[in-house]
């Protein structure tokens, strides 16, 4: 991710114009690369569902992308990585 969008995301988040989850949620791809939705839910404590939707609005935005997969409890979860 290039710094001047963390940048821009931690000036927003510091204002009140960001979603504290979905700055949660970017936070902790940044902090651990190809982690999965399924991990960041639990690293969150939230469920999944809320996870799959912040993710999908950070994909939108370019700030992140799919990076592979890794098979938990023998299903496969995509991995996520900040860009």
């Amino acid at each position: 991710m290039k710094d001047t969008s963390i940048q821009a995301y931690k000036e927003a988040f510091r204002t009140g114009r960001l979603d504290t989850l979905r700055f949660a949620v970017l936070y902790t791809i940044e902090q651990n690369p190809n982690i999965t939705r399924y991990e960041i839910a639990k690293v969150l404590n939230k469920p999944i569902n809320c996870i799959t939707g912040r993710v999908l609005e950070l994909e939108k935005q370019n700030l992140i992308q799919e990076n592979g997969k890794k098979k938990i409890n023998n299903t496969l979860h995509y991995q996520l990585l900040a860009v």
